[in-house]
């Protein structure tokens, strides 16, 4: 992995925690979750961020990962758009699931492992 690709997914950890942080803190103290879960086979390294937060909305859900869509007061809609690019150009990709077991979002990026370089 190059520093830039390494800074990239820095970039994906980022906003899919901070997102997260930003969800659970309208959450009782005592029902704050957020979950990070990293699995890899030969192929692939998948990062799951889960929170205990609200959820998203239904409406946003289709435009979520669209640039400027937001529902945050201080948002500018950049963070989702950006990550799900950066996975994109390194042929994987970031999507929300449903079925949270904490009961907010699910957030999945899949990256497939870089060849071994010669």
């Amino acid at each position: 992995m190059t520093n830039a690709e390494a800074t990239q997914l820095e970039i994906v950890l980022h906003n899919l925690l901070a997102n997260a942080l930003e969800a659970v803190a309208g959450v009782r103290a005592d029902q704050r979750r957020i979950v990070l879960t990293l699995a890899h086979d030969v192929e692939h390294l998948t990062i799951t961020v889960e929170d205990s937060g609200a959820g998203v909305m239904p409406a946003m859900e289709r435009v979520l990962f669209q640039p400027f869509v937001t529902d945050k007061v201080h948002g500018m809609g950049l963070g989702l758009a950006i990550s799900q690019s950066l996975a994109r150009a390194h042929g994987g990709d970031l999507v929300l699931q449903p079925g949270s077991q904490l009961g907010g979002a699910r957030f999945v990026a899949s990256l497939p492992f870089a060849p071994a370089s010669r």
